[in-house]
């Protein structure tokens, strides 16, 4: 006769047996990597750019790292 019971695991559940199972399997440093191919992140990267750095040339941008890393 056959089992009819699902075991459904909860969406925490679920995401807990993955990470134990990606991280036991690849480490924590490559599971992490693995994640980060499938997050697409968000907002509009060009219109940001364009936002932030169309008033300055590469000279500021520069003396603006240099400023902050003092």
């Amino acid at each position: 006769m056959m089992n009819n019971n699902i075991n459904v695991q909860t969406p925490i559940s679920l995401h807990k047996a993955g990470m134990n199972v990606l991280v036991g399997q690849l480490g924590a440093v490559d599971a992490m990597r693995f994640i980060r191919l499938f997050d697409n992140g968000y907002g509009d990267y060009t219109k940001e750019r364009h936002a932030i750095f169309d008033d300055m040339s590469v000279d500021d941008i520069f003396d603006e790292l240099r400023r902050r890393k003092a």
